[in-house]
């Protein structure tokens, strides 16, 4: 390290931390999944439902201000995702779960 100054040393390594954390930004990686699913041939359906729905959990996470990164993504977002899923998931009409819809599995009434 001859030569370059200790605050280049330091910038260098604080400018490579910032390229590494906004490549673990779920926007960022949800980018590189869809180009995974185009290499391994899925079909472009497949592909749009899978990057559609993880778009969704991305746009609750900053709807709700919690974190994008995934080093700091928890269980508890996660959970309150598939609450929110769950909640939305009522039907308009008769606010019941859609499994207690004609063909549903859920016999509570």
């Amino acid at each position: 390290m001859a030569g370059i100054g200790l605050s280049k040393v330091v910038n260098l390594i604080f400018e490579e931390s910032k390229i590494k954390n906004s490549q673990m930004q779920l926007g960022n990686l949800i980018q590189g999944f869809r180009l995974s699913c185009q290499a391994e041939g899925k079909s472009p359906k497949t592909t749009e439902w899978y990057t559609a729905f993880l778009g969704r959990f991305f746009h609750f996470l900053i709807s709700r201000s919690f974190p994008t990164s995934i080093k700091a993504i928890d269980r508890d977002h996660i959970r309150e995702f598939i609450h929110y899923l769950q909640s939305e998931a009522r039907a308009p009409r008769t606010n019941k779960p859609l499994s207690t819809q004609k063909g549903g599995t859920n016999t509570d009434s």
